[in-house]
């Protein structure tokens, strides 16, 4: 029998790694490919490359301009694991990737040249050499436990918190590992959440995967939108629409969209649009009245059919409209009822007075289309002059 990595979660105290080098090479150290600020498509990369990415998704210039202004000063620990043949920083690329580029100007992008030219002019030459060599921590590999808890409390619960997206694809690392027995609610600990906010991630990633590894329309556009995605995964409608089920089990969600690509296809293109095709969930305010899209067959139908389809015009289809009346209905309904406790006391009131007028004039616009209400009550409203639409 395979052997499991023990998931019993160390405390803070014991976030010590197993090797520590005092003056080690930051040219020598790779920058991690793997890293979970990354798209799943931009995982895997060469190191130029990933230096490309983090200069155009992730503001290094901040730190750069940092380090200009006040020097090198490396509160912050680096941490890094050993991998066949090189040292990966898995904690602090940011960081590292800047210092590369003060460093070693062979390594900048063409079209970041110029700029990085005039960063390297302004740095003092005490932090140039100060960074020549830095502290690092280095744990066996990416799974020790001391370095997850690590990186859990730091990136999740801690002051250098990921995005959403960002979140899940550290959750899906430590469920994916086949070296450990990670539970949902193991990454919960880890993460300082909750079972089933770490199932909803973890579903809501593989959604994303599951529609690239299926060349779905739409895919980097919803991954790009993942907290929209992971809110809208909340709504059994869109659950049920897609064939979501949310089994307790990780095991169990590795595709977890199981209805007819065709339905899959039709929610990404809706949802988050395409370039060919604009979305017309334009509000994420509006889920739950989209959930109920999702959930009527004539809606579907017409968005299948409209080559521009309205958001509004399928809620209509719906039954959206006779749904909202109701509510609205319904809240007037407690608004009144709370306000007869009060109008005799305020019937003198000038304010008051207006108010009951309006709500009687609107009173009397709703009662002329229900005659046979008006007879059951014994109320007419024939003397109504308000013109009706």
């Amino acid at each position: 029998m395979k052997k499991r990595r023990n998931t019993t979660l160390p405390k803070k105290s014991e976030f010590k790694p197993v090797e520590i080098l005092d003056a080690a090479n930051p040219l020598e150290i790779d920058l991690d490919a793997q890293n979970p600020r990354f798209a799943p498509d931009q995982r895997g990369k060469s190191q130029r490359e990933i230096i490309e990415i983090l200069l155009e998704q992730h503001n290094l210039n901040e730190i750069a301009e940092s380090i200009c202004a006040g020097g090198f000063v490396p509160l912050d620990p680096f941490i890094a694991i050993r991998e066949p043949g090189a040292l990966v920083m898995v904690e602090g690329n940011r960081r590292l990737a800047v210092i590369k580029l003060f460093l070693d100007a062979k390594l900048t992008p063409p079209r970041y040249a110029r700029e990085w030219d005039e960063y390297r002019s302004k740095i003092a030459p005490d932090a140039l050499d100060a960074m020549r060599q830095i502290k690092l921590g280095i744990y066996a590999d990416r799974h020790a436990l001391q370095l997850v808890s690590y990186i859990g409390y730091r990136h999740v619960t801690g002051i250098k918190e990921w995005d959403t997206e960002q979140r899940a694809a550290y959750a899906a690392g430590l469920i994916e590992d086949p070296s450990a027995d990670w539970t949902y609610q193991r990454v919960a600990d880890v993460m300082g959440s909750k079972a089933a906010y770490v199932e909803k991630l973890y579903i809501a990633h593989r959604i994303c995967e599951q529609a690239l590894q299926l060349d779905i329309a739409g895919a980097d556009q919803m991954r790009d939108k993942f907290g929209i995605l992971l809110r809208l995964i909340q709504a059994s409608n869109v659950r049920s629409f897609l064939g979501v089920a949310v089994p307790g089990d990780p095991e169990k969600s590795g595709n977890p969209v199981t209805k007819p690509q065709r339905d899959f296809e039709d929610f990404v293109r809706w949802t988050f649009g395409t370039e060919a095709h604009k979305k017309i969930l334009e509000d994420s305010r509006d889920i739950t009245r989209y959930g109920q899209i999702l959930a009527s067959e004539e809606s579907v139908r017409y968005l299948r059919a409209s080559k521009e389809p309205s958001f509004d015009r399928a809620y209509e289809k719906s039954g959206g409209r006779r749904e909202g009346l109701v509510e609205n209905l319904y809240a007037a309904e407690v608004r009144l009822e709370e306000a007869v406790a009060l109008v005799r006391e305020y019937r003198e009131d000038k304010n008051v007075i207006n108010g009951v007028k309006r709500c009687a004039n609107y009173m009397a616009q709703i009662l002329s289309y229900f005659p046979s209400v008006q007879k059951e009550e014994g109320l007419s409203v024939t003397d109504v002059t308000t013109s009706r639409e």
